[in-house]
């Protein structure tokens, strides 16, 4: 849940690349991840649509695999869908950019709110969900199998490393006054996918330091 994601201490850094369709990974001040880390695949320079599609589970124990579909309707194409463990039901993931920004700041009023980027992009999940909630309550006409009743959705947007507490927790604020849908950045996304890691392989190095480097595992920094 949005309540118990990890601290931006956990991931380091997302780097666009010159296209701004890349993002590079490393953990901050530790050794880079061996080949056989779950997580080494974010540090190449892989689309992170294509990281999210390929590693699903860092969403959460709760989603099995993504599905391949992303057509829901005509005109409609979404980012992800996620079958959930215990019924099955398919929640959204919607994919924007590691560089845009999430949260500003109202000086006036001394509070946090959602940038346009967010905006525009829950105002986009919230017809989807409309979409998928009415064309997929008895399966997708073309893919029975794929079945949605009352879909959740995550928007996965922007970072926040270096987030002071006060940022985070008006994050968690705001999530927690939206129905249906969660907001979560990237750095979030790692961190979550790390802790997974280590509650599920607990006698498993998680940082590489144990295990003999790949040839072309060489540090970003």
């Amino acid at each position: 849940p949005a309540s118990r994601l990890p601290s931006t201490s956990v991931a380091s850094s997302f780097h666009p690349a010159p296209t701004g369709c890349c993002v590079v990974l490393t953990r901050k001040g530790t050794p880079p991840f061996s080949c056989r880390h779950p997580i080494h695949n974010f540090r190449q320079l892989l689309p992170y649509q294509t990281w999210c599609k390929q590693h699903s589970w860092a969403f959460g124990n709760a989603y099995v695999i993504s599905d391949d579909v992303r057509d829901i309707s005509a005109g409609d194409s979404i980012d992800l869908l996620l079958p959930t463990v215990i019924s099955g039901y398919r929640d959204i993931v919607e994919l924007k950019r590691p560089d845009r920004e999430v949260l500003l700041y109202d000086g006036d009023h001394r509070n946090f709110y959602f940038s346009a980027d967010v905006s525009r992009a829950l105002g986009q999940v919230h017809r989807y969900l409309d979409v998928l909630h009415e064309v997929a309550a008895n399966g997708l006409r073309d893919h029975p199998e794929i079945v949605a009743y009352h879909p959740r959705a995550i928007v996965v947007i922007g970072r926040s490393q270096g987030w002071s507490a006060e940022k985070l927790k008006a994050l968690h604020g705001l999530n927690s006054r939206l129905s249906g849908m969660t907001v979560m950045t990237y750095d979030q996304l790692l961190g979550q996918g790390e802790r997974l890691i280590e509650v599920l392989s607990p006698n498993q190095p998680s940082d590489g330091q144990n295990e003999p480097p790949c040839q072309d595992d060489e540090p970003l920094f």
